[in-house]
């Protein structure tokens, strides 16, 4: 028990550790570190448990880290903080499941109330090892940047306003339900990482997502990213090794850099393009639904790549005309069609036209094609 007047520097950068190799620590006064002080509590035995009173017992320090390790957290009151400082939660025991939010299943639990005695300030929060078991996330706003590390994920609710999210998951990534609520939310960052499929195929399937800019990734397995986002988004570093990825949105889409061990599918307003790959002939399938498919910067530099099969739909132009103004393309097949505005692509080698073929259906859009070699079928 931390009774008294609690454990405390008051001067310098002095750091606290704190370590227990059994048995529980309970809180009845404060354990503050001053100053860049870091302050570490480990408890080491099985099912040890952190807890709080309900006498506003604080766990800070001013300006640095502060990491707790217990199997099990139990937070009356007071507050953890830091102004800049490194906050870690996480359980001692591997495997060991997580819950975040009201009714999320976990046994390293964290309801919203005892989530909001995190204060707003640190530099970022982790919560969770890379070998702790299945976590659970349930409807809760954090206030700093966050990363929730795990086995199989399931999330529905989770914001950080326009503080950049991380899930790092030893397994998949999914949505608790599948619906078509939205599920993850922030104006910054989403990062996914994952060893098996982020989200599902098909229906309501996808994991449901309103962010800034997306950086996913599928590192073994296949796994593929199944992504439905609200808004418009920007597809900043999005890979598998051995899955298709599929997103859609209700806005726009710039993909930077999209890289599949085989399909790709991309279908917003717009989408603008800088590198899309499909391997093993994978199909790429570009849909504009209400605007233009077009590459990010005018130049020569190939937008998309695959020996299989390009589709491409827009309802306005695809590409532009003038001398680097072409959408940039080394596929195998290609079909396109678009309502208006033309279709301007350059293709680096020998090229088929398969599928419904190259069209306009209105108005007097062109059509430019020129091959950079090969022959035209």
């Amino acid at each position: 028990i931390i009774g008294g007047t609690g454990l405390q520097t008051t001067g310098g950068d002095a750091p606290i550790q704190l370590t227990r190799a059994a048995g529980n620590l309970t809180l009845n006064e404060d354990i503050t570190a001053n100053g860049a002080g870091n302050l570490s509590i480990t408890l080491s035995g099985a099912g040890a448990a952190l807890i709080t009173d309900n006498n506003a017992d604080d766990i800070a320090s001013a300006t640095g880290d502060v990491s707790i390790t217990a199997d099990t957290l139990t937070l009356a009151s007071g507050t953890i903080s830091s102004t800049g400082g490194a906050l870690t939660l996480q359980p001692n025991a591997a495997s060991r499941s997580i819950g975040l939010g009201d009714n999320a299943g976990g046994d390293f639990n964290l309801n919203a109330t005892e989530l909001g005695l995190l204060s707003n300030g640190f530099g970022s929060i982790t919560i969770g090892q890379t070998n702790s078991g299945a976590v659970d996330i349930n409807a809760f706003t954090f206030l700093d940047p966050v990363t929730i590390q795990g086995a199989a994920m399931t999330v529905t609710g989770l914001q950080a306003g326009s503080n950049n999210i991380t899930l790092t998951s030893s397994s998949t990534i999914d949505e608790d339900v599948d619906d078509d609520t939205t599920d993850i939310t922030t104006s910054g960052t989403l990062t996914l990482n994952a060893q098996g499929d982020i989200g599902q195929s098909g229906g309501s399937g996808p994991l449901d997502i309103n962010v800034g800019d997306l950086v996913a990734h599928v590192t073994v397995n296949a796994g593929g990213i199944f992504i439905n986002d609200i808004g418009g988004l920007t597809l900043t570093d999005v890979d598998t090794v051995d899955g298709n990825i599929d997103v859609s949105s209700s806005g726009a889409i710039v993909a930077t850099d999209v890289h599949a061990m085989s399909n790709v599918t991309l279908s917003g307003t717009s989408v603008t393009l800088t590198s899309v790959t499909a391997d093993d002939a994978g199909t790429v399938t570009v849909t504009a639904t209400s605007g233009t498919i077009d590459e990010a910067s005018d130049n020569n530099d190939t937008n998309i790549t695959t020996t299989g099969q390009l589709n491409l739909s827009a309802t306005a132009a695809i590409g532009a005309s003038g001398a680097t103004g072409a959408l940039d393309i080394s596929v195998g097949t290609l079909q396109a069609s678009t309502a208006a505005g033309g279709v301007f692509l350059r293709e680096s080698n020998a090229l088929i036209i398969g599928g419904t073929g190259l069209q306009t259906t209105g108005g007097d859009a062109p059509i430019q094609l020129p091959l950079a070699a090969g022959n035209l079928t």
